[in-house]
């Protein structure tokens, strides 16, 4: 439960997006709103709120590359990094009987995972003025993990004046999983090829990423 749903996340997402001047085009510019730039290269810095409670907010950035194929549609690839971390308070308890004795038990979770996000996408487009547009996207990632959590698991009971503790410590596996993405967005340009922008998208679970301790999962 403490990991099983690291891929299914809100994200709000903000920016600065940098413009390639693209040649001359191959299909008809609409000259009342005119399409500038047939390539775009974003660098997206990203806040992502988990729907599990037991993360804390997760940074990350990427860099993401956009072909317009008309003026409206286009076509991108993307990556990113996110950094997870477990809140503080992230921690399971609870009582087992041996005997008749009471086995007082705690998991909690440590350390980090590294999610690297990439894959393609489709998105349409349409003018405010010439200056500000709204984007709309949806694709799919795949999700690279590397798990740098720990579980430690303690137990301790005390019986007839005698007291005994234990605490183990196991490594977190997660397997690579895949997202599907949607997400909107509105640019305004600053000045010739350069500009900011910011959005809101949700992801959701395609392939969840399996998660095992010491090999059980």
């Amino acid at each position: 439960h403490m990991i099983g749903n690291t891929m299914k996340i809100l994200a709000l997402t903000f920016g600065c997006l940098s413009l390639w001047t693209a040649a001359a085009s191959a299909y008809d510019y609409d000259w009342e709103v005119p399409h500038k730039y047939q390539y775009e290269l974003r660098g997206p810095a990203t806040f992502i709120f988990p729907k599990d409670e037991g993360y804390k907010t997760v940074f990350g950035g990427g860099i993401q590359g956009i072909y317009w194929l008309t003026n409206n549609i286009g076509l991108s690839v993307g990556i990113d990094l996110q950094l997870w971390k477990p809140d503080e308070e992230q921690r399971v308890t609870g009582v087992d009987y041996s005997y008749g004795i009471p086995i007082n038990w705690s998991a909690t979770l440590d350390g980090s995972a590294s999610m690297v996000p990439f894959g393609i996408s489709g998105l349409y487009k349409f003018h405010l003025n010439p200056e500000t547009w709204v984007t709309t996207e949806a694709g799919v990632r795949y999700v690279v993990v590397s798990s740098d959590f720990d579980a430690t698991f303690t137990a301790w009971a005390s019986s007839e004046g005698r007291y005994a503790r234990n605490s183990e410590v196991y490594p977190v596996d997660i397997d690579n999983g895949a997202v599907g993405f949607a997400s909107i967005d509105i640019f305004h340009e600053l000045s010739e090829g350069w500009g900011l922008f910011g959005g809101v998208g949700y992801q959701f679970d395609i392939a969840k990423g399996k998660a095992s301790i010491d090999g059980v999962e």
